[in-house]
């Protein structure tokens, strides 16, 4: 589609990108304003300030419609991986003291995960350890927080591991002395 030199100059105007820079992405997206803005934004020559909207007959595009529209051109749509890798570095496990919910340590999933792939053992053994000092687990992010059963699930297994604590202590402590 050939793109018309008006809207170059008012994507140009809109978004405060060069002539270079609007005319290519009008081209990328066949010359749908909105399109063209949003490619801008996934190319970082454009400051992504959340929700917008664009509309070239002059009314307002409803809040609900914007939300819901994600516009993409040509192959710049979000893949899978990149979907992962946000949900991976979004995402933390935090650890923090039982007795003043003092937080120890932040981790993000991804640094999680390497550590599981490369060193599965070292995680078990600070995993396990941390109970013995008082330590608990929870996950934490944007994407956990929606659902409550992830961190039911942390509760029981954090109530589960303090029971086998105290037993393991409580056996240490009664265990007779050797003479």
């Amino acid at each position: 589609m050939n793109v018309t030199q008006e809207q170059i100059e008012r994507l140009k105007n809109h978004a405060g990108v060069s002539y270079e820079d609007a005319k290519a992405a009008l081209e990328a997206c066949d010359g749908d304003l909105l399109d063209a803005l949003s490619w801008l934004e996934q190319q970082g020559k454009v400051a992504s300030s959340g929700l917008h909207s664009y509309t070239t007959d002059g009314k307002a595009e409803p809040e609900e419609e914007a939300k819901a529209t994600e516009s993409t051109c040509g192959n710049e749509t979000q893949n899978g991986f990149q979907t992962i890798w946000k949900w991976l570095i979004d995402n933390r496990l935090e650890v923090y003291r039982r007795d003043n919910q003092v937080r120890v340590l932040e981790c993000p999933m991804a640094v999680l995960l390497a550590l599981i792939l490369l060193a599965w053992w070292l995680v078990v053994i600070l995993l396990v350890g941390g109970f013995f000092f008082g330590w608990r687990y929870r996950f934490e992010g944007p994407h956990l927080g929606r659902n409550q059963t992830v961190q039911d699930v942390m509760e029981k297994i954090d109530d589960s591991a303090e029971t086998v604590v105290d037993q393991v202590w409580r056996n240490i402590r009664s265990r007779p002395k050797d003479p």
